[in-house]
């Protein structure tokens, strides 16, 4: 059970910084009035970055589930740049445990010897995210044949109380939920099954056990591939992978976006984000891939260039069905074809109407949608005018007078359920891109390997048909030849 005054005190915080920010923008809404377009600016200005900051204090503290919306709103294009530097900072430097508490955790959990495996350096963590931090070490492992290693590591601690916290931060997030829906009904319709799907999605990195399998077979399921030599997850040992702890070789490296930062010319940029997009495009149509991939989860390593791919805690794994239904999905939106759109949501387990029904326009709505998600990256000021566009059309769609092509949703519908992981995977991918200002064919580098996939399962030899049909005999007679022309008359 949940201790009720911790409960009713992260309760209190969220509904008072919701009624705060909104009373400030609707005062801002009403002093802008009559005013020229300079002094309006500079109004919301101010009142964005008063707002920012209380906002990035409140969660910092909170930490828990709000940091995990935090992270994902950071990097979104739809918002103000004063924000997302401010709540930017949440991807990796969140308070952090003290080092007594760190002590009795592992002690806890690899009992009283825990010093003979692992031995702590000196120091901060590297780094303090949501549910964990980061501590470098050397690591003691047994390697295949009883071989004992000493190898330079890290150990994933989780923070204290903070599987008590996020029970608390479910129910809360519905509040959050229910002011989307008031604020933004031209968006969203009832955004808090999205809130529990996404809950679902951040409880399960709670276990590191998991997190340690999910991300063993990432790694080998890139190691395996062309891009092994462009793009890698780091090696986890199974003896030091417990509930709590997380043991994993160490990459010297930086962030992605410090890459940019340190003036990276803009060619080396550029084949960063194409191993990343290209490596997802691998991942999301094979066994796992990441649901997480922001910028606090991707490190350059320094020696290589390569791209590491860290935190398997948000993973979705994926049946061999659902690998197919997902290349469907991209295909749909490639082609814009609802009947597809229908089928592969169908196997997804998010079923849509059929023509049985009453007239429904919602396929056709998250056809567009998805392919504006999945549109092609471009500069952040750019994406920006994107989304503010999408948002006149929703508002005027949802303001329709003809009741009958009104949507019977909001743009939530395409974010729940096993849709969850793939909207939130491609959104975050764009908005990476895009932050770096790296143009490229989003949808198309995506759907490749899924389309290479297809046909490698189909049971038909799709080159060998093709290649038949174009230097082999005609195998198909359309009609019967048609009889010689009867000769014309002369003319009389």
């Amino acid at each position: 059970l949940v201790p009720l005054r911790p409960f009713v005190l992260r309760y209190y915080r969220i509904v008072w910084l919701c009624a705060v920010v909104s009373w400030r923008v609707g005062c801002a809404s009403l002093a802008v009035r009559g005013r020229s377009a300079a002094a309006a600016d500079a109004l919301w200005e101010m009142t964005h970055r008063v707002n920012a900051r209380f906002v990035y204090d409140t969660v910092a503290s909170l930490g828990g589930f709000w940091v995990k919306l935090a992270q994902a709103t950071s990097v979104s294009s739809a918002l103000p740049e004063v924000y997302k530097l401010e709540l930017a900072q949440l991807q990796d430097a969140m308070p952090a445990d003290d080092l007594p508490s760190v002590h009795r955790l592992l002690e806890a959990e690899l009992g009283p010897e825990w010093r003979s495996s692992v031995k702590l350096y000196d120091g901060p963590p590297l780094g303090s995210a949501t549910i964990a931090q980061v501590h470098r070490a050397r690591l003691r492992v047994v390697r295949e044949g009883g071989r004992v290693e000493e190898v330079e590591g890290v150990v994933k601690v989780q923070h204290r109380h903070v599987e008590r916290s996020l029970l608390i931060d479910i129910g809360a997030s519905q509040i959050v939920a229910l002011l989307a829906s008031f604020a933004f009904p031209h968006l969203f319709q009832d955004m808090r099954v999205v809130v529990k799907d996404l809950s679902v999605l951040t409880r399960a990195e709670l276990d590191f056990r998991i997190e340690a399998q999910s991300q063993a077979t990432a790694r080998e399921l890139l190691a395996a591939s062309e891009l092994g030599g462009a793009v890698f997850v780091p090696e986890v040992f199974p003896a030091l992978a417990t509930r709590r702890v997380l043991g994993m070789e160490y990459v010297e490296g930086e962030n992605i976006k410090e890459v940019r930062r340190r003036g990276a010319s803009e060619l080396e940029v550029t084949r960063i984000v194409t191993a990343l997009v290209d490596a997802f495009s691998l991942t999301m149509h094979g066994e796992i891939f990441n649901c997480d991939p922001h910028p606090g989860n991707l490190l350059v390593e320094t020696a290589t260039g390569r791209l590491a791919v860290l935190d398997w805690g948000q993973a979705r794994r994926l049946s061999p069905a659902e690998r197919t239904a997902y290349t469907r999905l991209f295909m749909a939106v490639a082609m814009e074809d609802t009947l597809l759109m229908r089928e592969a949501c169908a196997d997804l387990g998010a079923p849509q109407s059929d023509f049985a029904g009453p007239p429904d326009p919602m396929p056709n709505t998250m056809v567009g949608t998805l392919r504006f998600l999945l549109r092609d990256t471009k500069q952040a000021a750019q994406a920006r005018g994107d989304f503010e566009q999408l948002e006149a059309i929703l508002r005027q769609v949802k303001g329709g007078a003809d009741a009958d092509v009104q949507i019977s949703g909001g743009v939530e519908e395409i974010c729940r359920g096993a849709l969850l992981p793939f909207t939130k995977t491609v959104n975050l991918l764009f908005e990476v891109a895009s932050s770096l200002d790296v143009s490229l064919p989003l949808l198309q580098r995506l759907i490749s390997s899924g389309y290479a996939a297809l046909l490698a399962a189909s049971p038909f030899d799709v080159a060998a048909e093709l290649r038949e049909q174009l230097h082999g005999p005609p195998r198909f007679v359309l009609a019967p030849p048609l009889p010689p022309a009867a000769p014309r008359p002369p003319p009389g």
